[in-house]
């Protein structure tokens, strides 16, 4: 038996003021067009056909740069004082399996019926839900990967398994798809000054001029090619060098290289970043002198993890400190 045309799934229920609202995802889900469309009751009378009508367009559906939205469902927030629709999505214009997570507030019409927008586009800045916890400050921090993955935040390629612990070492395999650059952060704890460790190895680099490092300052981080702002310190085995640079959300800039001799395929190397203020040093092997050393206030204070850059790595004994 072959796959259907198109098909209806997912439904989620909202209820308010005496109406009912089914909302449904609909069209294929493995195509560009799967979306979401409407059913709404207004007399109570569920198990009466008559009852129901049905929205003749989509309530929410492909825009831009983001593709198949749908299979939702719908939360409060914290505080329950905002309505928030969770989905899934694609960045590929033909529809696929290349999925990620995205949520955004909604309203309601004057009919009461859910005003859903449209999707937010990649890369854009979402406001967290009311009532969330900001970060606290991070103090010491030892990862040495022999257990699970809870402490990490992972935005990676949307199966989940582009990023796992294997024998003790945090495999992170971001040569999946060059469009994710996947990277692992340590959740609700924001460093500022602080000396930042861990052994980093790069088993197959995509195209030879990339690598794998530790993310620092970053915040708002999502899935995509330089999707975070903050900063980033990474070895290259094809050009055998170390790179520091940060990016705003979009843009990559680039604030320093310098040469380590011959960085080997599957080889560990310890990688040591210090950041005091503006001021930042990076270190590759050797503990004592830097490789870089710059003077940068583009970004002062942020969560710190581990980052692929289209590429596959691993890394091990990772460990944060408070300067």
């Amino acid at each position: 038996m072959g796959r259907p045309n198109g098909l209806n799934e997912g439904p989620e229920v909202i209820q308010r003021n005496g109406k009912i609202f089914v909302i449904y995802s609909a069209s294929g889900s493995w195509t560009a067009d799967y979306c979401l469309g409407q059913l709404t009751c207004t007399n109570g009378n569920v198990l009466n056909a008559a009852s129901w009508t049905k929205k003749s367009t989509p309530v929410f559906s492909k825009s831009g740069n983001v593709y198949d939205p749908g299979h939702h469902c719908f939360v409060k927030s914290l505080d329950g004082t905002q309505d928030w629709i969770v989905y899934h999505s694609s960045i590929d214009s033909g529809g696929s399996w290349n999925r990620c997570i995205s949520m955004k507030s909604f309203t309601f019409n004057g009919d009461d019926s859910p005003n859903l927008g449209t999707p937010t586009q990649w890369g854009t800045s979402v406001a967290v839900p009311a009532g969330e916890p900001m970060n606290t400050a991070g103090g010491s921090f030892t990862e040495t990967f022999a257990g699970n993955n809870d402490r990490w935040q992972e935005i990676n390629h949307y199966r989940g398994a582009s990023i796992s612990i294997i024998n003790g070492e945090y495999d992170v395999n971001a040569n999946s798809d060059d469009r994710y650059q996947d990277k692992a952060l340590i959740r609700n704890y924001d460093y500022t000054n602080f000396t930042l460790e861990s052994d980093v190895k790069v088993l197959t680099d995509a195209n030879g001029t990339t690598g794998a490092g530790l993310i620092f300052r970053a915040q708002q981080s999502a899935v995509g090619v330089d999707r975070y702002r903050g900063y980033y310190a990474g070895i290259r085995p094809g050009t055998d060098d170390v790179v520091l640079g940060y990016s705003n959300g979009t843009v990559w800039t680039q604030l320093g290289t310098a040469s380590c001799g011959t960085i080997n395929l599957d080889t560990y190397y310890h990688m040591k970043i210090v950041a005091n203020g503006t001021n930042m040093s990076v270190y590759v092997t050797d503990m004592t002198t830097p490789k870089i050393t710059v003077s940068n206030s583009q970004y002062t204070v942020g969560l710190v993890g581990v980052r692929g850059n289209d590429c596959h790595a691993r890394f091990d004994n990772f460990k944060a400190t408070v300067n």
